[in-house]
């Protein structure tokens, strides 16, 4: 009895080794997965790598010969000449602006028909839009 109680013991204790075996050998293959997956990231930055130097290279050729800084001097220019003409725009309005809020808040003389205010409203804003269509 003692004899086959050992005996179970150690048919036991084997069979949590071959498992422990096989976990380990299931756990080595998934690493050797990873490491081929770590690989191809490997040269996958590399090339990325590469390919950045070239760009890199590029654009210092052009800022070298400067396509790049005139091309940046153009925005300039345009971002100058874009706040020209909201100033513009701005000082006109700046300049119609009283005479807007003069004519909303004036009340029509007594007996004068409403319409004939309101017809005014169309004439002042035609006078704007023609003045912006001028500096435009």
């Amino acid at each position: 009895m003692i004899l086959d109680g050992r005996a179970v013991a150690f048919n036991v204790a084997m069979q949590e080794r071959r498992e422990d075996i096989s976990g380990f050998k299931s756990k080595m293959a998934a690493l050797g997965l990873r490491a081929v997956g770590y690989e191809y990231r490997l040269e996958a930055a590399r090339v990325q790598k590469e390919i950045f130097d070239d760009a890199l290279a590029a654009r210092t050729r052009l800022w070298e010969i400067g396509l790049i800084r005139r091309a940046m001097a153009e925005a300039e220019g345009q971002i100058g000449r874009f706040a020209s003409d909201v100033a513009k725009v701005e000082g006109i309005r700046n300049q119609h602006e009283p005479q807007g809020r003069a004519d909303r808040r004036q009340k029509p003389p007594p007996g004068l028909p409403v319409e004939i205010m309101t017809q005014t409203a169309p004439r002042i804003s035609f006078q704007y839009s023609a003045c912006l269509s001028n500096i435009l």
